[in-house]
């Protein structure tokens, strides 16, 4: 460092001083592992801020950097791993302002500073860059405004992918190894709680050494084994016995101290890491934990309004604790919300008096134990962790309940099963659903003025069995927030839920006020990177309304203008499902856990010649396509294996519409349909849908291809399975003969294009505008205003429709005016464009005239 690079530096750290990084909150000469590198290399920043204390990863603001060799985006993406969003790089004659991105480049230099102005410039930056503005810019879970351009959102994000794929095996490695190990020299698997107390305490004690906690400060290199478990002990005032092998718990403190430095680590994310590790898929399944992921913890204690609650009533309840996710984001939540001046002794004190979680397993209890001491390292234990179990009775649960009645915030992943028959005898159960008993619980137990946070099934929406819950939270609250989450943001439990949040208590209003917030399948990484919804829909319900149903549905507009219409039930003379057998014929696989055909029952009820008893039918809606028949095969009606005889005499001679039972994809295009004239039996996975005199199958079809249908589908019903109820709701189009006529004719074209052996390019290109006509028919026939119109087919923007090739957007992105698709896919406006007409002129050649133009 030169003499110029030394008074600039002095210059940045002196603004950083003054907008208030002073004590700890500013490390000069700060070192760190760089987890963006597969060997992790030590980095050293010559300056790093940090918002609060302990320091880490998580709360690094600035980093100030001098150009030495290195410069620009090739030094800048040195220290992604640190975690700032901005750094200072210090040149000779002038210091350069960056924002810190995944992948740093010349574009990402915000402002270039003189050395005589940068001093100033920083403090004119006081309102946006103090630690406090910043921790709030980082923190992607907090609603409100927030400074969006200030830091790369996916920063974080990578960074913990990163320290979770090589901390994750490397503590699994170290579980793996001293359990190998005791077995090896003892004869005998150690006991669990053992082992898991000696890694956590020699975890805890690296740490500690890593962050110089006063105690801890005299180790160096490897150090002894009994030495640093002595004073992990003593410092956390726990004498429960670990793994007493010498030689194993030699071996978990050198693999400890080889593999990393935790130096600049979240709490937050050891916690996490920490969780995955010491459960096990096979633990997972005994015990039935599903834990909540960390973001979404951190989302709902977020959007709760916990900084409206006096700060001495903010005590937080977690029923059904497991691991302790929501309370370790509860007192992370707390901790933002604290004073500045309260000193780490006086936090923790503040933290144990006011969160309290309760479980039945001590597996989980002893887990989230852990958790919380790592989440607010380096204090000690006293953590209210209490083995009771929420469903017994008050007398039973004397801790439960008295927490309860005294919580302001209840946060809670209950189990989504219902109790079994001996579970029923021995509870005074509310519901036979474990969601909606814990549910009503709380809702009956915590004070008027208490906000809480639940995961609960999507079927908390619309269920029946939930409607005494919907009763209770319109009772209870005049602010409710919704989020409907896919089956994959549970990791380790494949459902669809619903976060449940009761953020503002009833006062006067009549009314509740729903948001309810919609992730998509394909969105479901931006939701827990940067928690964006697909949509976002609001509505204001009262009671009654809310005892039917507590969602809102996408494009609600819509809906409301074709509420006046007939219905598919209106029309249809019946609308049944499929054949059913009385003996399975599919299984869960015992290896993949997915649906597999039993052969010994398919060769009873399948056949693909004709047999005596068997009539030409259709089993699999598997690979389903509009209008397209799919594979046909002949199937069993033998009076001796059926299951409803009534199916069995339907009129299945004459002409329906036939749709699938189960969705075909996540995304809006659910159903697919086709016309059958040649009286095919269905198995149970279709439903058959017979037209009343003046419809025919081939314009219901049409219509349940459509748009329309697949958005009332994707809207009013998110599960898997479609309701013959749900199908008798679509509204339908106002279609005279000529229309269906034309339908008829369109569908006979397509279908026949489509059943080439050949398919060409200009082909595809005709069939692509074969069904673009037959939706067009179809959206004219509801007469929507272009804009809810417009509305309706940008929902189904970059989703894949059930047809064998790319069908591509309705209308450009860029397109801005709100035309009906009929009018926009007309000749008659596409000789109207600007193009179009440009290209009747004749072409100018003329160099000068050109000239001129250009000029212009």
């Amino acid at each position: 460092m030169n003499g110029s690079q030394r008074r600039n530096f002095e210059a940045v750290l002196a603004g950083l001083q003054r907008i208030g990084f002073r004590g700890d909150l500013l490390r000069p000469d700060y070192k760190f592992h760089d987890w963006f590198q597969p060997d992790r290399p030590v980095r050293r920043a010559d300056a790093a801020t940090f918002g609060q204390t302990p320091v880490s990863y998580d709360n690094a603001c600035f980093v100030v950097l001098i150009a030495n060799g290195r410069s620009g985006p090739e030094l800048i993406s040195q220290y992604r791993s640190l975690g700032a969003p901005r750094a200072f790089e210090i040149r000779d004659d002038q210091i350069l302002h960056w924002k810190v991105t995944t992948s740093p480049s010349e574009r990402d230099v915000q402002e270039t500073f003189e050395p005589q102005a940068v001093k100033a410039a920083i403090i004119s930056h006081k309102d946006d860059w103090n630690p406090q503005s910043v921790l709030r810019a980082k923190n992607i879970a907090a609603p409100g405004p927030r400074q969006l351009d200030f830091i790369d959102l996916g920063l974080i994000p990578a960074l913990e992918q990163h320290i979770r794929d090589k901390l994750g095996p490397l503590l699994q490695k170290i579980f793996h190894a001293a359990k190998n190990e005791y077995k090896r020299r003892l004869r005998v698997a150690p006991p669990w709680d053992e082992l898991c107390r000696l890694v956590f305490r020699v975890l805890a004690g690296k740490i500690m050494v890593d962050r110089a906690v006063h105690g801890f400060r005299s180790f160096s290199g490897v150090p002894d084994a009994d030495d640093l478990l002595a004073s992990v002990e003593h410092h956390y005032q726990d004498s429960k016995p670990v793994t007493d092998d010498p030689y194993v718990r030699s071996l978990v403190v050198r693999e400890m101290w080889e593999n990393v430095s935790f130096e600049n680590l979240s709490v937050e994310v050891l916690a996490d890491i920490w969780e995955n590790t010491l459960v096990s898929d096979e633990v997972r399944k005994r015990l039935s934990i599903h834990a909540t992921p960390p973001n979404v913890a951190r989302y709902v204690v977020n959007h709760l309004p916990i900084e409206t609650i006096p700060q001495e009533d903010r005590r937080v309840v977690e029923p059904c604790c497991g691991s302790g996710t929501f309370l370790v984001a509860a007192l992370q939540r707390l901790r933002e919300l604290l004073p500045s001046d309260m000193d780490g002794q006086q936090r923790h004190e503040y933290f144990v008096q006011r969160l309290a979680g309760f479980d039945i397993e001590t597996f989980g209890l002893e887990v989230a134990r852990s958790s919380l001491m790592l989440a607010d390292f380096p204090n000690p234990n006293g953590w209210v962790l209490e083995r009771e179990d929420v469903f017994e009775s008050p007398q039973k649960t004397p801790k439960f309940t008295e927490s309860l009645s005294a919580a302001r915030v209840v946060l809670c992943n209950p189990p989504f099963g219902d109790f079994d028959e001996g579970e029923r005898q021995r509870y005074k159960w509310q519901s036979v659903h474990k969601p909606v008993d814990l549910l009503l619980r709380v809702l009956r137990s915590i004070g008027r003025n208490g906000v809480l946070g639940f995961v609960l099934p999507r079927v908390v929406l619309d269920g029946r069995g939930y409607r005494g819950a919907r009763e209770t939270i319109a009772e209870r609250f005049e602010e409710v927030e919704l989020v409907s989450l896919p089956d994959r943001v549970f990791e380790h439990a494949q459902h669809e839920t619903v976060l449940l949040l009761g953020c503002q208590p009833r006062r006067s209003s009549p009314c509740v006020c729903l948001n309810h917030r919609k992730v998509a399948d394909a969105d479901t990484s931006a939701f827990l990177t940067r928690y964006e919804a697909t949509r976002e829909d609001r509505a204001q319900r009262v009671k009654a309304e809310i005892a039917r149903s507590i969602a809102v549905p996408d494009l609600q507009e819509m809906w409301k203008y074709l509420s006046e219409c007939l219905t598919l039930g209106d029309i249809a003379a019946q609308i049944h499902r499929g054949i059913e057998w009385n003996i399975p014929l599919y299984r869960k696989g015992i290896a993949s856990g997915k649906k597999e055909i039993i052969p010994e029952n398919a060769r009873l009820l399948i056949s693909d010649e004709p047999r005596p008893g068997f009539k030409r039918g259709i089993r699999s809606a598997q690979g389903m396509k509009c209008f397209q028949t799919p594979p046909i095969c002949y199937v069993c009606t033998m009076p001796k294996y059926r299951r409803i005889n009534k199916v069995y005499g339907l009129p299945w001679d004459q002409p329906k519409a036939i749709v699938n039972k189960n969705r075909l994809s996540r995304g809006p295009w659910r159903i697919a349909a086709f016309a059958d004239h040649s009286g095919l039996v269905y198995y149970q996975s279709f439903i058959a849908i017979w037209p009343r005199s003046g419809w025919s199958a081939t314009s219901i079809a049409a219509i349940l291809n459509s748009p329309v249908a697949n958005a009332f589908i994707a809207s009013q019903l998110p599960e898997r399975n479609i309701k013959r109820e749900t199908l008798k709701r679509i509204p339908m189009p106002v279609l005279g003969a000529t229309e269906q006529e034309r339908i008829q004719s369109l569908m006979d074209d397509y279908t026949r294009r489509e059943s080439s052996l050949h398919p060409c390019e200009e082909n595809i290109v005709i069939s692509r505008g074969i069904l673009r006509q037959i939706d067009a028919l179809v959206l004219k026939g509801y007469r929507l205003p272009p804009r809810l119109e417009r509305q309706l087919l940008d929902y189904f923007r970059g989703h894949k429709r059930p047809i064998p090739f790319d069908f591509g957007d309705y209308y450009p992105a860029d397109f801005k005016p709100y035309i009906p698709l009929w009018m926009y896919d007309s000749e008659k406006f596409r000789n109207s464009t600007a193009q179009r007409f440009l290209e009747g002129f004749p072409k100018i050649n003329d160099p000068d005239v050109l000239e001129v133009l250009a000029d212009l």
